[in-house]
């Protein structure tokens, strides 16, 4: 079974997936292109501790992190990735359902939660994602800086509902 992981998949080089298991190749590649939000040193650690499959580190560190600087979507929604790296599924979306309240146009969290819904049996509510995701699309109308994230975005919650 495919874990939801699609936005952490980029946190690690390929070299490295074979070192999560339990997450897949397939989960652990999209994160790394986004800019870091702070120079923090508990993110770095966050990062690194994610990147070695170390979840609960990872997690520990993310949370420091917003203790720090608030809510922050990406932070969230690495929380949220850590959570589900140690099997927590249902804190891993109040992380990601948190990081879409903070902002709706966060596109790794969204794709995460449509993912986490669909894998769940929850339809609806993975079908609400993926509207949100597409009418950003079509808003951005392939012209914008995030559009080729919200295509893959899309084509993964798409996927996970099995449509």
């Amino acid at each position: 079974m495919r874990l939801v992981l699609s936005f952490a998949a980029s946190l690690l080089p390929a070299t490295l997936l074979v070192a999560a298991p339990a997450i897949g190749q397939d989960d652990i590649r999209r994160v790394t292109n986004f800019v870091e939000p702070e120079p923090l040193p508990q993110y770095q650690a966050g990062m690194q501790a994610l990147r070695d499959s170390k979840f609960t580190e990872a997690r520990v560190a993310f949370l420091k992190v917003l203790r720090s600087i608030d809510d922050h979507p990406k932070i969230l929604t690495l929380t949220g990735v850590a959570y589900l790296g140690e099997g927590n599924k249902n804190a891993a979306r109040r992380y990601f359902a948190s990081a879409v309240r903070v902002d709706p146009t966060y596109v790794p969290a969204r794709q995460e939660l449509g993912i986490l819904y669909a894998q769940g049996g929850e339809q609806e509510q993975a079908r609400k994602q993926l509207a949100e995701l597409k009418s950003m699309s079509e808003s951005c109308d392939g012209k914008c800086a995030s559009a080729e994230e919200l295509s893959i975005a899309i084509r993964e919650v798409t996927a996970a509902l099995g449509a």
